[in-house]
């Protein structure tokens, strides 16, 4: 629990050390981040939310069809990263393109609970995904510089999809969350 709160907190706050230690294979080195990380952090963000939502069946359906979506979004931008560096498979090496999402993507995890504020919603969803994008930004910059096949080309597409996939995920927890009205 101390090492996910740990990678959680210099994920937020502090990218560039924490992008460089996992490149050098000091955390998660051996590990599957998606298992460990990305998965239980979803999990969490949706159990927060049920005492926000306070009907207890709105929120056991609101929380399971946002994870589905967001591990959805997880894995369909893990695929694109990791195809669009052409990497393989099954790479031994710590960082690359492919775990970029698994990390990248924290603050906009963090930020779902505050998605439920009226007015202030889109604005909170809005930062969540600059900020995710200043951590693939300083992510990609490691990248390149360990010399990982992501060619400068792509630094581009990699941010636009990112902020589409991420964008459409908010547009369809905010539909879900008026169907069901929560």
């Amino acid at each position: 629990m101390q090492k996910f709160l740990s990678v959680l907190w210099r994920v937020m706050v502090e990218p560039a050390s924490f992008w460089k230690e996992l490149s050098s294979g000091g955390l998660y080195g051996d590990s599957d981040s998606l298992r460990d990380y990305a998965a239980p952090l979803v999990g969490v963000v949706q159990i927060v939310k049920f005492p926000l939502i306070g009907v207890p069946r709105a929120a056991m359906v609101y929380g399971l069809i946002n994870f589905v979506l967001d591990i959805a979004v997880l894995y369909l931008l893990t695929g694109v990263f990791g195809a669009l560096a052409g990497e393989e498979p099954e790479s031994a090496a710590p960082l690359r393109a492919s775990v970029l999402p698994c990390f990248a993507l924290t603050p906009f995890w963090v930020a779902e609970p505050l998605f439920f504020v009226d007015r202030w919603g889109s604005f909170i969803a809005c930062g969540a995904l600059l900020h995710v994008l200043v951590i693939v930004n300083v992510g990609m910059g490691v990248l390149r510089a360990g010399g990982e096949p992501l060619a400068a080309k792509r630094y581009y597409p990699l941010q636009a999809v990112t902020a589409i996939s991420l964008s459409l995920g908010f547009v369809l927890m905010s539909g879900v969350m008026r169907i069901l009205n929560v």
